[in-house]
């Protein structure tokens, strides 16, 4: 385990918040340097119309439009909120991650303020669920040859059961199109992805070792196929 994943492991659960949406890094990264570089803020209901205004009109561009976001994000009023809550359902693809993340900023903001006390985010471009964090698993044949429907069956049956011991679970469908098997997991943030798939693959291979012991796991995107391959020889 490293030492950054057993840092946040010791912080208590109350105070942590997951990014829930599936918002890649580039988008988090690019919300975090708005926020820094925009400082000022909407303080009265005439100015925060105004920014609101902004955000409706067409004619604004789509730099501004995110400025507007970041600067009712800081506002800590719950008519805000719901603003925000519901402008960020009918978002145009190119603003609905940035709205999200106003969402959630705004959320934390009112929620601190309301506790008096600081809290803790955790945002991973795999987003979460109900306190888990969701996590990419590719794994890897021992072999080239299709897995069986058996195999398929063995795997399905021992990841869910693994899983279900420690208050995890597989987000979805296993999918077993193409080469390697693939599937979202939700795992409680305390907990390293390593400890689940290790068990789980030994479980599987209790049935003739047809799985290798090593698995691709991401929680900042999904991976194809051609990407696990080109991993996999990595790892030779």
């Amino acid at each position: 385990m490293d030492e950054n994943f057993e840092e946040i492991a010791n912080v208590s659960v109350p105070n942590v918040h997951i990014l829930e949406s599936q918002v890649g890094i580039d988008a988090q990264m690019n919300y975090i340097k708005l926020m820094v570089t925009t400082q000022k803020h909407p303080k009265t209901d005439a100015e925060i119309e105004t920014v609101q205004q902004q955000l409706q009109n067409a004619k604004t561009t789509l730099l501004n439009k995110k400025r507007a976001l970041v600067k009712l994000s800081k506002v800590d009023k719950v008519e805000v909120l719901r603003y925000l809550q519901h402008y960020a359902k009918d978002a145009h693809d190119d603003l609905r991650q940035f709205a999200q993340l106003a969402v959630f900023h705004n959320q934390l903001l009112i929620e601190s303020a309301f506790l008096h006390e600081p809290q803790i985010v955790v945002s991973t471009g795999m987003g979460g669920k109900n306190g888990c964090l969701r996590y990419f698993v590719g794994l890897i044949p021992a072999s080239r040859k299709p897995l069986s429907a058996t195999q398929k069956s063995v795997i399905k049956k021992e990841f869910a059961y693994v899983l279900g011991e420690y208050d995890a679970s597989i987000d979805g469908e296993i999918d077993f199109e193409g080469k390697f098997p693939k599937f979202m997991m939700l795992l409680p943030f305390k907990m390293h992805p390593a400890t689940v798939l290790t068990k789980s693959i030994e479980l599987c291979n209790e049935l003739g070792e047809f799985l290798k012991d090593s698995a691709i796991v991401s929680n900042v995107k999904p991976f194809t196929d051609e990407e696990i391959e080109k991993i996999r020889k990595r790892m030779k």
